[in-house]
């Protein structure tokens, strides 16, 4: 699981995000799902999250459609 510390996201103060751990290996071109849940100071997920959270890669190439998710219940979905 990576965690980022990031600033407030418009009026939602979410101190951290986690995002679900990959595979070790993905093959190009193959379908895989990325979860990312916002989190308040306490460690409780902060449901009332709202906006999209989006996916940019150095070096990579993200399908086109994948790279952005909103947040539902303080997690967003990639896939």
């Amino acid at each position: 699981i990576y965690t980022s510390t990031i600033p407030p996201i418009g009026s939602i103060d979410a101190p951290f995000l986690v995002f679900t751990e990959l595979p070790d290996a993905i093959t190009g071109g193959s379908d895989f799902v990325l979860e990312v849940t916002a989190y308040d100071s306490n460690g409780v997920v902060l449901t009332s999250a709202t906006g999209n959270a989006t996916l940019s890669a150095t070096g990579l190439t993200l399908s086109e459609g994948a790279t952005t998710a909103p947040f539902e219940n303080g997690r967003a979905t990639f896939s």
